[in-house]
C-alpha cells in the first residue's frame, strides 16, 4: 500500500479513529483487517493511530470490501473522504471501485446536510470513551447508560462518544438536552423537537415517534435524564419500534429497562484532573507556569473538589483573582462556594457544584434527603450500624427507617447509592463501608444546617 510516515493530524486522526470504529462493526481485529488488506498488524495500527497516511484508492478498493461495507456505502463514501482529507487533496477518483462508492445513495444524507456532533477536548477519559464505543457497536446493546455523581462529566463524555461514532449512522447523531425539560410528559416532545420534526397537533406520543424514526439509522443521545426516569418506558417503547436506532444516556441513576446497557463513569484519576485544571488555567493566560510547588498544591487543589470534571472548570478561571495558595485556603473552608462558574456561557445547571448538587437533592424522597444529611457527620464514611445508630439518634424513634431496623436502612444506603450520590464498598471479610465524596458531604452538610 502506498502509504507515508507522517506525524500526527486532526484529519489522519479522523480517519484513523473512524477506521477503527469500522473495524469494530465488523467485529474484526487487526489482525484479520491485516490478512485481508495485505498489509502487516503494524501498518494497520498506525493507519489507525493517525502515524501513517491512506491511500484513498487502496481504502476503496481493499478496505471497504474487507471491512463489509458493500451494504453501506455511505460509510464507505465516509472511509475514503476521510482517507482523501488525511493527505489535504479531495477525493480522487482514480479507480471504477472509488468512482463507484463515492456516488451518494439516494435518500442517504450527505456530509454537508447533517448537524456534526462536536466535543470539547477530553481529559483522562480514553479508556471509558472506547468502552462506550465498543459497547454501542454490539449487536445486543441498543441502550447504553452513562451513570455516575452529578459533575463528573457524563455530558462531554457523551458527545465525545457520539462525534466518533455519529459517521457510523446513515442519519448521523441528534443530541437531546434535557436539563431544563420540566417533567416526564415533555421528554417525548423534546426528542421531537431536537429532530426537527414538525410538530403535531396534539403532544406527541411514542408511538407517533415511532413512525417518525421507524427507519432512521441513528444514535440518539438523551444527556441529563435521572428526572425524567418515569418516562422511560417510553423510551423503551421507541426503542422496540425503531429496529436500526440507538441510545445513549446520561443520568445520575438507572433508567432500569430491560434493553438497558449501564456504564459507570467515576472521578478523573489524579493526573487528569491536574492536566484539566493546568489546561483551563491556560485558557485564561497562556503564559502561566506552573513549577512543581505549583503543581503540588494543583493536585491538592483538585483533591479536594473529589478530582470532579465540572469542579475542576468552575475553580481553575479563579486563578484570574486568587493565587493557587488562596484556592486552597478558600477551599479548605467553603468548597461549594468557590466552585462557582465565572464563564457567561456556562449551563444553568451547571453554573455552580452546589446547583448540580442540588438538582439530585430535589429528586429525592424526603428519608432518603433525612438519610444523606445523617452521612454528612462521617468523614471517611461508616458502616450501616453506625450510620443506622447516629441516625436513630439524630431523627427519634418515629423515623421512616428507625435505627433499629438495619435492613430498611442497608436498602436506603442502596437507593442512595443507586442515585450516584453515596458509595458502598465491598468487601470480604470486613463490614461494608459506605463513603461520600467530599465535596457531596460539603453539600450534605449544609443541607443539615
Amino acid at each position: 500500500m502506498n502509504t507515508s510516515s507522517a506525524p500526527e493530524t486532526a484529519s489522519g486522526n479522523d480517519f484513523g479513529a473512524f477506521l477503527r470504529q469500522l473495524r469494530r462493526r465488523a467485529g474484526l481485529s487487526q489482525t484479520d483487517v491485516a490478512v485481508q488488506v495485505h498489509l502487516s498488524v503494524g501498518q494497520i495500527s498506525r493507519l489507525e493511530s493517525g502515524a501513517r497516511l491512506p491511500d484513498p484508492d487502496i481504502v476503496a478498493t481493499l478496505f471497504v470490501p474487507a471491512l463489509h461495507l458493500d451494504d453501506a456505502p455511505h460509510l464507505a463514501r465516509r472511509l475514503i473522504v476521510l482517507a482523501a482529507a488525511a493527505r489535504g487533496a479531495h477525493v480522487p477518483v482514480t479507480t471504477a471501485a472509488a468512482a463507484a462508492t463515492l456516488q451518494t445513495t439516494p435518500g442517504t444524507p450527505s456530509e454537508d446536510e447533517r448537524q456534526p456532533v462536536r466535543a470539547a477536548r477530553l481529559f483522562g477519559r480514553a479508556d471509558t470513551v472506547d468502552q462506550a464505543c465498543k459497547r454501542l457497536l454490539e449487536a445486543d446493546v441498543r441502550l447504553l447508560t452513562l451513570i455516575g455523581p452529578p459533575g463528573v462529566g457524563k455530558t462531554q463524555l457523551a458527545l465525545t462518544v457520539a462525534q466518533q461514532l455519529q459517521d457510523l449512522f446513515a442519519d448521523g447523531a441528534v443530541v437531546v438536552t434535557l436539563a431544563n425539560v420540566a417533567g416526564p410528559e415533555q421528554l417525548i416532545p423534546a426528542i421531537a423537537a431536537a429532530l426537527g420534526l414538525p410538530e403535531p397537533r396534539q403532544t406527541p406520543t411514542p408511538e407517533w415517534l415511532v413512525t417518525r424514526l421507524r427507519h432512521k439509522h441513528m444514535l440518539l443521545v438523551l444527556d441529563n435524564f435521572e428526572h425524567l426516569v418515569e418516562a422511560a418506558p417510553a423510551l423503551g417503547q421507541v426503542l422496540s419500534g425503531c429496529g436500526q436506532l440507538r441510545m445513549l444516556v446520561t443520568s445520575t441513576l438507572p433508567l432500569r429497562l430491560r434493553a438497558e446497557h449501564r456504564l459507570t463513569v467515576t472521578p478523573l484519576a489524579a493526573a487528569a484532573a491536574e492536566a484539566l485544571f493546568i489546561a483551563r488555567a491556560r485558557a485564561m493566560d497562556a503564559g502561566v507556569e506552573f513549577d512543581e510547588e505549583a503543581r503540588r498544591l494543583v493536585r491538592d487543589i483538585c483533591r479536594r473538589l473529589d478530582n470532579l470534571p465540572l469542579a475542576i472548570e468552575l475553580v481553575a478561571p479563579q486563578l484570574e483573582a486568587l493565587s493557587l495558595a488562596q484556592l486552597q485556603a478558600a477551599l479548605a473552608v467553603h468548597p461549594l462556594d468557590i466552585a462557582t462558574a465565572s464563564m457567561r456561557d456556562t449551563p444553568e445547571h451547571q453554573g455552580t457544584l452546589r446547583t448540580a448538587f442540588q438538582r439530585s437533592y430535589d429528586l429525592l424522597e424526603p428519608a432518603l434527603q433525612a438519610l444523606l444529611r445523617t452521612l454528612s457527620v462521617f468523614i471517611g464514611g461508616a458502616t450501616a450500624e453506625m450510620i443506622g445508630r447516629v441516625h436513630g439518634a439524630v431523627h427519634g424513634a418515629d423515623q421512616i427507617v428507625p435505627a433499629a431496623d438495619l435492613a430498611a436502612l442497608q436498602q436506603q444506603l442502596r437507593a442512595l447509592a443507586r442515585r450516584s450520590l453515596v458509595q458502598i464498598g465491598a468487601t470480604t471479610h470486613a463490614p461494608v463501608r459506605v463513603t461520600l465524596l467530599e465535596t457531596v458531604r460539603a453539600f450534605a452538610c449544609e443541607a443539615a444546617v
